[in-house]
């Protein structure tokens, strides 16, 4: 039996690139710095010397658009103060009632949130759809029809896609169930809503692991100085590229463990 021994070189699959001590994921990173090169002419040489300068560097993030990043990636860019929802009880479970039927359901969330809509007692006979009205978080009139399927099963839900920050009730427009079935509403916690602001401040990590050694840089002060999201015809993954301003560049503390 032989064994091949540990080169120790780093490759590609050997980073991970964490924000507040999150990694986050489907990333690249290409972070590059140049040194300044000071010239100093001096009388009676034919030549100037050369004396180092100041650093610049550049620090992109390049990502696949992944759902569970976007807080932390499309919302840093634009706010410091993302607003995550609440899991408020809406409405306890009621039979959705007959066709035309209102069913008031006045509640103000905490925070703007999502809505989840949970089937109980008995599955749908008609399939159709149930419109939620309420207020956003501006308090302007929000609306939005959800779809009950035949096949959904007792226990399963489905979600606005749009966050309430207050609801009115909703208007059954002809879902059927003949055996009494019930939804329930409640808000969705982990969703998140925000406006244009301040960018948020956060710590960068970036590691190189191999076995137990570890190349580090630990970048406080950090924030993305731009954003965006380009799609085309379906051919591609989206992706986020995030170029990263740093506050003090003498502050990273750089380790090799």
């Amino acid at each position: 039996m032989t064994t091949v021994a540990d080169f120790g070189e780093y490759t590609d699959v050997n980073g991970t690139v964490k924000i507040g001590g999150v990694a986050i994921g489907d990333v690249t990173c290409d972070f590059t710095w140049d040194r300044k090169t000071i010239e100093v002419e001096r009388a009676g040489k034919r030549s100037a010397v050369s004396i180092p300068g100041g650093l610049t560097y550049k620090l992109t993030l390049k990502k696949a658009l992944q759902r569970d990043d976007i807080p932390s990636t499309l919302a840093y860019s634009l706010t410091d103060t993302p607003v995550a929802g609440t899991a408020d009880a809406v409405k306890a479970a009621t039979v959705f009632g007959s066709a035309n039927a209102w069913t008031a359901a006045a509640v103000t969330l905490t925070t703007p949130s999502i809505v989840r809509f949970t089937l109980g007692t008995a599955v749908v006979t008609t399939a159709g759809y149930v419109t939620l009205f309420g207020e956003d978080a501006n308090g302007d009139p929000l609306e939005e029809q959800v779809y009950f399927p035949t096949t959904m099963l007792v226990g399963q839900t489905v979600d606005t896609t749009k966050a309430f920050k207050k609801t009115y009730g909703w208007l059954n427009l002809g879902v059927v169930s003949t055996g009494s079935g019930t939804i329930k509403l409640d808000g969705v916690a982990g969703t998140s809503t925000w406006k244009v602001g301040d960018p948020e401040i956060f710590d960068l990590e970036i590691d190189l692991t191999k076995g137990a050694h570890i190349l580090k840089a630990d970048i406080p002060d950090c924030w993305f100085t731009n954003g965006g999201i380009v799609w085309g015809t379906g051919g591609n993954v989206i992706e986020n590229n995030l170029n990263v301003a740093i506050h003090d560049f003498d502050e990273i503390e750089w380790s090799n463990s």
